[in-house]
């Protein structure tokens, strides 16, 4: 399912509310929520909400899938740019909307301003090609890409490409393009101080444990697009001397350190691949096209490149997309999925005083309000800023319930059934039909780890 009922950290849903009710957006640096987005989603998202009388999570999850879009948009104008042909973009946009939509489903039409950011950088990336090829000016490119940056900060990839490929060709215009990023920058952090006070620089800069094994642990995590990627690294040997394999390859070398070097932060998830998704689906393109190669691409090329990728998208063990469609079974457990959170919702709803639920949409769903960042007290906790039973004390004395919610209340039940082994056990009648859901205690007293019942948070128990 591409877009998934869940809420990324907490963060989007959650913090976006305490704009809306009023409320600083950016907390006391002693507070137990926090909030280390920049404000520009928030404020879009809270301005449309507004305008258009929907919830913040509609309106943020129609963000991405807009932002899915003009990405794909401008992917295919790159391509075109650089001597792309019709089937060049084509496949270029398709690749990448695919991907998106196959491969990074949880984030394609989630509740996030990662992709919507992207798409803006993306913007400001297609502008810069072309002021660059038309010899114009290129701030106005780079001051798309500092707005893009106060959607969301981990966009590295593509205004390094864009620098660096200047101080290479141009180094009189690269200086010109950092001095004016580096104002942009300092007004936007000036402006932002001023609106939202100092606790909005204390906020962006909250503590992550940084672990340079995550990079191995998580190099798994590239499967989905490395075919596309050799594709892409073949075509630029062959093509070297042209400046689209040179810039390709700059893109995506930029887009590759750029995801391992924020690998290494915890809690950070494939979302820091999505600049090295942009530039493969140029690459894949122009590959397609043989841009830049001594001869035309064959047939035989064509139609491997073509198997190749395609191939790739099908083997994958997530059939949701299918099984809406075939399956009677999963679209019953979809339904006792929202009966639960209605049931659960409802039992929130009478509870008395503040709670932080093991599910936080249905914390939310009931009209409580955020009151504990389970991710970012954990990460104080990781590096040192404060212990577990200071949380669990501060967590007390503010009169918060921790309270566990049904785990079928989430896409458990959907997930388990997406997966190939349970798909044929069934089809055998290996496997019983599922439990009946049971619902939990609102009052049921857990171990505390850290604020947080054990069960529910074993894994970032410290």
């Amino acid at each position: 399912m591409a877009a998934r009922n869940r809420c990324q950290r907490v963060l989007e849903c959650l913090s976006g509310d305490r704009l809306a009710a009023g409320l600083p957006l950016y907390p006391p640096s002693d507070a137990l929520i926090a909030n280390n987005y920049p404000p520009l989603s928030f404020i879009l998202a809270h301005w449309l909400t507004r305008v258009l009388s929907l919830d913040a999570i509609i309106i943020g999850r129609c963000l991405s899938l807009l932002g899915i879009l003009i990405t794909a948009a401008g992917c295919g104008l790159s391509t075109r740019i650089m001597g792309g042909g019709a089937a060049a973009v084509t496949l270029s946009v398709a690749w990448y909307v695919a991907v998106m939509s196959r491969h990074f489903d949880i984030f394609a039409g989630m509740n996030d301003p990662q992709i919507f950011a992207g798409s803006i950088m993306m913007a400001g990336m297609v502008c810069f090609i072309v002021a660059y090829r038309d010899r114009r000016s290129v701030i106005p490119a780079f001051a798309l890409m500092v707005l893009a940056g106060f959607f969301k900060h981990n966009l590295f990839a593509t205004p390094a490409t864009a620098i660096v490929w200047l101080l290479i060709h141009d180094r009189r215009t690269a200086m010109r393009a950092m001095a004016a990023s580096t104002a942009l920058i300092a007004v936007g952090f000036v402006a932002s101080t001023i609106a939202f006070g100092p606790d909005f620089l204390y906020q962006l800069s909250s503590p992550r444990e940084i672990r340079l094994f995550r990079i191995v642990q998580r190099i798994g995590h590239m499967q989905w697009i490395a075919p596309a990627g050799v594709i892409v690294i073949i075509w630029i040997v062959q093509a070297r001397n042209s400046w689209q394999a040179q810039f390709c390859g700059l893109f995506c070398l930029c887009g590759l350190l750029s995801h391992l070097l924020q690998q290494t932060g915890e809690g950070v998830d494939t979302n820091s691949q999505f600049e090295l998704v942009t530039a493969i689906a140029i690459g894949l393109g122009l590959a397609l096209g043989g841009i830049g190669c001594r001869q035309a691409t064959s047939r035989m090329v064509k139609t491997t490149i073509l198997a190749v990728v395609i191939l790739r998208l099908l083997l994958i063990s997530r059939f949701e997309p299918y099984l809406v469609l075939t399956s009677q079974t999963y679209r019953d457990n979809a339904q006792r999925s929202l009966t639960i959170v209605a049931k659960e919702t409802d039992a929130i709803r009478k509870n008395v005083g503040l709670a932080v639920c093991t599910i936080p949409t249905v914390c939310r769903q009931a009209g409580q309000p955020f009151v504990v960042d389970r991710f970012i007290m954990h990460q104080k906790i990781a590096v040192g800023l404060l212990s577990a039973a200071e949380l669990d004390a501060r967590i007390r004395q503010a009169g918060i319930s921790i309270v566990p919610i049904d785990p079928d209340a989430s896409t458990r039940l959907l997930s388990s059934e997406a997966k190939i082994s349970h798909i044929l056990d069934h089809r055998r009648g290996l496997l019983p039909p599922h439990p009946a859901p049971t619902l939990s205690d609102s009052g049921h007293s857990a171990s505390w780890c850290g604020g947080w019942p054990a069960a529910a948070s074993k894994s970032h128990c410290r």
